[in-house]
C-alpha cells in the first residue's frame, strides 16, 4: 500500500523542521572544521592554547542554536502561533 501524501501544511512544516536541523548540522560541521584548523595552526606554531577562546565563544552560539532547533522552543513557538491563529479567527484563547 503506497504511503498517503501529506497535505500542503504538513509538508511545509516537515520541510521547515528538516531545514532547521540541516542548518544545525552545517553549523556544527563548520565549527568542527574551523576550530580543528585553529588547533592545528596553534600546534604547528607552538603558540599555546589560544584556540580555546574562539572555540568556547563559538561553542556557546552553537549550543544556543542546538537548543532552539532541538529543545523546547519549537513547541513553545507552535503554541504561540496556534494561540494567535485562534485570536485572529475570533475563537477562544
Amino acid at each position: 500500500m503506497p504511503p498517503i501524501p501529506p497535505n500542503d501544511a504538513v509538508l511545509r512544516e516537515a520541510q521547515r523542521i528538516a531545514g532547521r536541523k540541516l542548518g544545525l548540522l552545517v553549523h556544527a560541521t563548520v565549527y568542527l572544521v574551523v576550530n580543528g584548523m585553529l588547533v592545528l595552526v596553534a600546534w604547528s606554531a607552538g603558540s599555546g592554547a589560544w584556540p580555546v577562546f574562539p572555540a568556547a565563544g563559538w561553542g556557546v552560539g552553537l549550543l544556543v542554536h542546538a537548543l532552539v532547533v532541538l529543545g523546547p522552543f519549537d513547541a513553545i513557538r507552535r503554541r504561540l502561533v496556534e494561540r494567535e491563529v485562534r485570536r485572529l479567527e475570533g475563537g477562544p484563547r
